[in-house]
């Protein structure tokens, strides 16, 4: 459809990159001049960040569930899944005369920024020290619930 739509563009190839290495896939993608996101369902997605860590721009269909991360001025983002062929078009077009907003790189920088390994970690460890307190003090209450009355006092 792409290319029935927009022939001056046969020489682009899209690349279906499922199945590569992890250092294969981040090699292609900051290879790339663009990335294609349509997942509706998604809560999170992970690809677009990757994505933008490659300095790699997305265009992308907005997910049911709006991501922390996504704003309107780190992708090209549309609500609508028919417009995608054009808008890539259009960003071809946009991309090949060298007049990419400024600005679209910058915000791709800034949507990273809160995804370090280093956060991360901190962040599962936060998570399950909370966890385990919970539980830890659930299951002394439990217990002393099951004490004699007398040894409550």
């Amino acid at each position: 459809m792409f290319y029935l739509q927009n022939p001056q563009f046969k020489w682009l190839t899209f690349r279906d990159m499922r199945g590569m290495s992890k250092e294969e896939f981040a090699t292609v993608l900051g290879e790339s001049c663009l990335s294609v996101w349509v997942d509706r369902i998604s809560s999170f997605g992970t690809y677009p960040l990757e994505s933008m860590r490659c300095g790699t721009p997305v265009i992308g269909v907005l997910p049911t569930m709006k991501a922390e991360w996504l704003t309107q001025e780190n992708g090209i983002w549309s609500q609508d899944e028919s417009t995608i062929v054009e808008t890539i078009a259009n960003y071809m077009k946009n991309w090949l005369e060298d007049s990419l907003p400024e600005q679209l790189y910058k915000s791709m920088e800034n949507a990273c920024d809160p995804y370090t390994i280093d956060k991360e970690q901190k962040s599962v460890v936060t998570y399950f020290e909370g966890l385990i307190t919970e539980k830890v003090t659930e299951f002394e209450a439990s217990i002393n619930k099951l004490k004699p009355a007398e040894e409550n006092v």
